[in-house]
């Protein structure tokens, strides 16, 4: 016997999660019903409503609320776009209201990511990161390469004020002249896991942040991370700093343009399991007295690096 109506009130975390995960869904049910409760995605604007999650409620009279964990399967949503949600039960019967959705690509955190806007070097000079062409030669300080080309690049748009977990996607800012005399030589955003070069070293920026001259910006509402790899983990230049490239650790399918990365190697594996560790370009520094070095160097600086910015200013 169908409700006679049902109502979704919420969806926890939001954005969801693609290619899925486990979401908390509340809705109430009025009337005699017991079945399914299908839940349903539609791209604002229009669309084919898309079956991404289902659960069970039983009642005989009333109005009840329910709230249940609900598996959702988000693997044919496009994190590009924001999806109303509602509910329906097993004859159809919809939602009076729709709540408004974010899809976020990235799980968890984001490894070896440039924000939009990054420069970097290349034969033909400096070039917006999200301008790089796969086979564009970038400039590589590593191996005795002098120039490598890169084979693929990957972009994911994180959604940070939404994120379930703001602090490992938002971006860290690495102030002009923060690291060294000239480095960067511009403001460089990078993810927090993505790794710079200092020391003979590869140090997550998120382990170098001092709320001075480095900073997350955990204000900021949106990102596009690119990511560029080459043909071996590696180094590159990005507003004059030295850093890693993409590091392949079975997370392709995070990337927005995920369709593109089929074509080249997946591992499965993720960045926690010691791959990366063991088979990074060069060794990962986490903490110890290399760290604590380093973040005293930095530190030291800040002084300089604000009175630069003043005399710009």
């Amino acid at each position: 016997m169908p409700t006679q109506s049902v109502t979704l009130n919420s969806i926890s975390p939001n954005p969801v999660l693609q290619p899925g995960g486990t979401a908390t869904v509340t809705f109430s049910l009025t009337g005699n019903y017991t079945g399914t409760i299908n839940l349903y995605a539609t791209p604002v604007g229009g669309g084919t409503p898309v079956l991404v999650g289902s659960t069970t409620a039983s009642q005989t009279s009333g109005n009840h609320t329910y709230t249940q964990a609900v598996t959702l399967n988000t693997a044919a949503l496009d994190p590009n776009v924001d999806y109303n949600f509602v509910a329906r039960d097993s004859s159809g019967t919809p939602t009076s209201n729709s709540i408004l959705v974010d899809v976020n690509s990235i799980p968890v955190g984001v490894n070896a990511c440039f924000a939009a806007g990054t420069k970097v070097a290349t034969a033909r000079g400096e070039v917006a990161v999200e301008d790089l062409r796969v086979g564009d030669l970038v400039v590589t300080p590593h191996s005795g390469a002098p120039l490598q080309p890169v084979i693929w690049l990957g972009h994911s748009r994180v959604n940070v004020a939404r994120h379930p977990a703001p602090a490992k996607v938002a971006p860290v800012l690495i102030k002009a002249g923060a690291l060294a005399d000239g480095v960067p030589f511009r403001d460089l955003r990078v993810s927090p896991d993505h790794a710079m070069f200092l020391d003979g070293h590869l140090v997550p920026a998120k382990l170098l942040v001092n709320d001075s001259t480095i900073v997350q910006e955990a204000w900021c509402p949106e990102v596009t991370y690119w990511h560029v790899e080459l043909p071996s983990h590696g180094l590159l230049v990005a507003e004059g700093a030295v850093s890693e490239s993409y590091f392949d650790d079975g997370n392709r399918k995070n990337f927005d343009n995920y369709g593109v990365a089929t074509l080249f190697k997946d591992f499965a594996s993720e960045r926690t399991n010691g791959r990366y560790a063991t088979n990074a370009c060069y060794p990962l520094m986490q903490h110890g007295g290399g760290l604590d070095r380093i973040r005293a160097r930095i530190s030291a600086r800040i002084d300089a690096v604000i009175e630069a910015v003043q005399r710009v200013a």
